[in-house]
C-alpha cells in the first residue's frame, strides 16, 4: 500500500519548540487506537518560562501580520520508497487521498491575552497574543499556501481541502492572490474544495434553519469567489448523523460524505471495510486504508490542514505556527513516492467515480449516534457540550453559552419570520438587520467557543457574537413594530404567522405540584451542593390533555467558592485568573436498560435503537455514548418521554451501555454562580414531539419594553 499518514507522530510528545524566551512542549496530532487522526485544536500542552520581556523595538506580530515571503531553499528530501505492490491492480485502481480540514476559526477571535490569561505570563504578550485578524492571515500564509505550492510543482498530484465560506471570505477580501492560485489549480483538476457550513458551527446542537442559512451562505462565499463546490463533504470536528446525511442527500445529492473512521469504529468496532457506504440516501466514504477486490485505497492526510506544514504546530503557538519547509518537502516525497509505486494521489471525488465505474453497490451503514471524529478521547459530542477539556476547564462555559446562543436564535428566528412574511415587501433596513443577526448568530455558534480545548477568548468569541445577533435581531423587530404601531410581535416559527401586538401580556406561572408517580430525577453528581429540585404543572393546560410535568433543579452558589473568588480579586487576581476548574453537576432519569430513543439533528423521525445494535469500543463502557439531542426529545423506553427545556439546558445526553438511566451532566459550570435546568416529562410521544419541535420552531413573542440584555460575561 502508498505511504499512509495514520498519525503524523511517533511517539506521544514531540520536541520542544523554542520561541523567544516561552519553551513550549508540543505534543503531536496522535489519533485514537484505529490510528485516526484527531482534532488539535488546541496544544496540549503549555510550559511558559518566565523568562525577560521581549525589548520593545521588536515588531509586534499582533499590528504588523505575517508575510508569506516564500518557502526557504532547501534540497528535495529523500525518503526511502518501498517497491510497488505486487500482481495487477483492482479494478478501481490504486488511490492516495487526502483531506486537508483547513479553519480560520481555529483560534476563533484570536489570542489577544492569551498570554496573561491562559499561560499565565503575560510578559509574553508580543509572542502569543495576535489579533483575530492576525491569526487568520498566518493559517492561510503558514499552512494553506505551502501546499498549495507542492500542487503547483507536482501537475500530476490533486489533493481535497475542506474550509468554511467564512474563510474563503476572508480571502478574497485579504488573500485575493490565494484564491486565484486555488482557482487554477481546481481548474487542472488538482485541487477539490469542499465546504458544508459557513462558520465552523457546531450544528448539532442547532436545527434546520440554521443549518440551511449557513449552506446558502456558503453557496454565496464560494460564487462570489468564482470557486466551485466539490461532491466532497467534511464537517467541522468530524459532525456525522443520519439526519445530517438525510439532508444532504435533500440540499446536495451528489454529495460525498467523509465520515471520521473513529466514529464509526466508535459504534461498530468489528466492521469489516468497504469501497464505500451509504447513509439515508448520501454516498459516504470512511477515511481508512483498504485493499480488496476493487480498489487500493489509502489516506496521505486526514486532519486540521494547519498542522502539515508547520510540523504540527497549531495556530495557538504563536511564532511556532510557522512554514517548516522540510516536513512540506517531506509530504512531497511521499506523494512522489505514492506515484512511482502505482498508486494516484487524487481527488476524493475521481476516486469515488473510479469505484462506481466498476459497478460497486454501496452497503446501508451499520447503526451509530450523532457524533464527532473522536468520541473516545471527547466523549462524542459531551466535550462541547458540559464536558470540560484538559488544559483551561476553569474557563470553560458550554451551558452558558450554548443557552445564550439559543436565547439569541429565538429572537433572529423571529426576524427571520418577519422579513419572510414581509416577501419582497421588506424594506432595505429589515433585509439588512436580518442578513446581520444570522451572520452573528452562525459565528457565535461556532464549535471552538465550547471545545476541545477553548480559551477564555474563545468563549468570550462565542457569548459576543450570539449577544451581537440578539440585538441585531431585536432592533430589527423593534423598527417593525414601531412601523406597525405596536408594542410587541408574536412570530410562530414553523407556521410562519407573525401577529402585531398591542399589548404584550405575561405569561401565566406554573403550579408547583408534587413530583408524579412513575418517574424520577436522582442527583448524580454535585449534591453535595443540596439542588432544589420542584415539580411543577404548566398553566393553561385543558383536563383533557395528555399530563405534562415540569422538572426544575436549582444548584445555588457554593458560599464558599464565592467566598474564595471574592478574596482572590480583592488580593489583585481577576475573575479569569482566579477561576477554578469547578465540580460536575449531574442528574439521571430512568431509562429501559440499553434503550436508545431520540431524533438525529436535522432529522424529524424517531430512531429506536438498543444496545445490541452495535459492536461498541471499549471505551464507550468505560466513558459512556453520549450525542447531542439538539432538539431535546429522549424516548426513555419505559413509557415516558424526556424533553430538554433547551433554554436552560444545551448539555449532551449519555447512554451508557448496560445501565438504565440517562445522564445529563456539566463538568463547566463555574460553582460561585446559581444554575438551572428545566426538563419537561411526559407519557405521550405526540406532546413530547410538539415540544421538541418548539425548541427548534418555537412561537417567539417579543416585548419592545425588554429588550435583549446579555449577562456580564465570566
Amino acid at each position: 500500500m502508498a505511504p499512509m499518514r495514520r498519525s503524523r507522530c511517533t511517539s506521544a510528545r514531540r520536541p520542544a519548540i523554542v520561541a523567544g524566551a516561552v519553551v513550549i512542549a508540543v505534543f503531536a496530532s496522535c489519533g485514537d487506537d484505529d490510528g485516526s487522526a484527531r482534532d488539535a485544536s488546541a496544544p496540549d500542552g503549555f510550559v511558559p518560562d518566565t523568562g525577560p520581556e521581549l525589548d520593545a523595538s521588536e515588531p509586534d506580530a499582533r499590528e504588523t501580520g505575517p508575510t508569506d515571503s516564500g518557502p526557504e531553499e532547501l534540497p528535495d528530501v529523500v525518503i526511502e520508497c518501498p517497491p510497488p505492490p505486487a500482481g495487477p491492480a483492482p479494478p478501481a485502481g490504486r488511490w492516495s487521498l487526502s483531506l486537508f480540514h483547513y479553519n480560520v476559526q481555529y483560534v476563533a477571535g484570536g489570542t489577544v491575552g492569551f498570554a496573561e490569561i491562559a499561560l499565565g505570563n503575560p510578559r509574553q504578550a508580543r509572542l502569543f497574543d495576535h489579533s483575530e485578524e492576525v491569526v487568520e492571515d498566518r493559517i492561510v500564509t503558514e499552512s494553506l499556501v505551502p501546499v498549495l505550492e507542492i500542487l503547483e510543482r507536482n501537475p500530476d498530484m490533486a489533493l481535497t481541502f475542506e474550509m468554511q465560506g467564512y474563510m474563503v471570505d476572508v480571502m478574497r477580501e485579504r488573500h485575493p492572490d490565494t484564491i486565484e492560485r486555488m482557482r487554477a489549480l481546481v481548474e487542472s483538476e488538482q485541487l477539490e474544495l469542499a465546504s458544508i457550513h459557513w462558520s465552523d458551527q457546531m450544528f448539532l446542537t442547532w436545527g434546520r434553519a440554521d443549518m440551511d442559512e449557513s449552506e446558502r451562505r456558503t453557496r454565496e462565499s464560494f460564487a462570489a469567489a468564482d470557486l466551485p463546490l466539490s461532491r466532497v463533504v467534511f464537517a467541522q470536528e468530524g459532525q456525522f448523523g443520519e439526519g445530517f446525511a438525510a439532508w444532504l442527500a435533500e440540499k446536495r445529492p451528489d454529495a460525498i460524505a467523509v465520515m471520521a473512521r473513529n466514529l464509526q469504529g466508535f459504534y461498530q468496532s468489528d466492521l469489516v471495510e468497504r469501497a464505500s457506504w451509504r447513509v439515508r440516501g448520501t454516498d459516504v466514504v470512511l477515511p481508512r486504508g483498504l485493499t480488496d477486490e476493487t480498489v487500493d485505497r489509502s489516506f496521505s492526510f486526514f486532519d486540521d490542514g494547519e498542522l502539515l506544514a508547520t510540523a504540527d504546530a497549531n495556530p495557538y503557538l504563536g511564532p511556532a505556527f510557522a512554514r517548516v519547509e522540510s516536513a512540506v518537502r517531506t509530504y512531497e516525497a511521499e506523494l512522489r513516492c505514492a506515484i512511482d509505486r502505482g498508486y494516484r494521489v487524487g481527488r476524493i471525488t475521481d476516486y469515488l467515480a473510479a469505484v462506481e465505474a466498476t459497478g460497486f453497490e454501496p452497503m446501508e451503514l451499520p447503526p451509530f449516534l450523532d457524533g464527532t471524529w473522536q468520541p473516545g478521547s471527547t466523549r462524542g459530542p459531551l466535550r462541547w457540550h458540559g464536558g470540560r477539556g484538559d488544559l483551561w476547564a476553569k474557563h470553560e462555559r458550554d451551558n452558558d453559552v450554548i443557552t445564550l446562543c439559543a436565547e439569541a436564535r429565538q429572537l433572529v428566528l423571529a426576524l427571520d419570520g418577519i422579513a419572510a412574511a414581509a416577501g419582497p415587501m421588506a424594506s432595505m433596513a429589515l433585509r439588512d438587520a436580518r442578513d446581520l443577526a444570522w451572520r452573528e448568530l452562525l459565528l457565535g455558534q461556532v464549535s471552538d467557543a465550547r471545545g476541545v480545548n477553548p480559551w477564555h477568548g474563545e468563549m468570550v468569541y462565542g457569548r459576543t457574537h450570539c449577544s451581537a445577533a440578539a440585538t441585531a435581531a431585536f432592533e430589527g423587530i423593534d423598527a417593525e413594530a414601531e412601523a406597525n404601531d405596536a408594542a410587541g410581535v408574536e412570530v410562530d416559527v414553523r407556521s410562519g404567522v407573525v401577529r402585531w401586538l398591542a399589548s404584550v401580556p405575561s405569561p401565566a406561572p406554573p403550579m408547583e405540584v408534587a413530583a408524579p408517580a412513575g418517574i424520577d430525577v436522582t442527583i448524580s453528581e454535585g449534591a453535595e451542593r443540596a439542588p432544589e429540585v420542584r415539580w411543577l404543572e404548566p398553566a393553561g393546560r385543558s383536563p383533557s390533555d395528555p399530563p405534562l410535568h415540569r422538572v426544575e433543579i436549582e444548584w445555588p452558589a457554593v458560599d464558599a467558592a464565592v467566598d474564595a473568588l471574592a478574596s482572590c480579586v480583592a488580593d489583585g487576581g481577576t475573575a479569569q485568573t482566579c477561576a477554578v476548574v469547578p465540580p460536575p453537576i449531574a442528574v439521571r432519569f430512568p431509562r429501559r436498560t440499553g434503550s436508545i430513543g431520540y431524533r438525529p439533528a436535522l432529522l424529524g423521525d424517531v430512531v429506536q435503537y438498543s444496545d445490541d445494535d452495535f459492536s461498541f469500543d471499549g471505551r464507550a463502557m468505560t466513558e459512556g455514548v453520549w450525542t447531542v439531542v439538539g432538539d431535546g426529545f429522549v424516548d426513555l423506553g419505559n413509557g415516558w418521554f424526556l424533553v430538554k427545556d433547551t433554554l436552560e439546558v444545551g448539555l449532551a445526553v449519555g447512554f451508557t451501555p448496560g445501565t438504565d438511566y440517562v445522564e445529563i451532566r456539566d463538568e463547566t459550570q463555574t460553582d460561585t454562580e446559581a444554575t438551572r435546568w428545566a426538563f419537561w416529562l411526559t407519557q405521550d410521544e405526540t406532546t413530547a414531539l410538539e415540544l421538541a419541535e418548539r425548541n427548534l420552531a418555537p412561537v417567539v413573542v417579543v416585548d419592545r419594553e425588554r429588550p435583549f440584555a446579555p449577562p456580564p460575561s465570566p
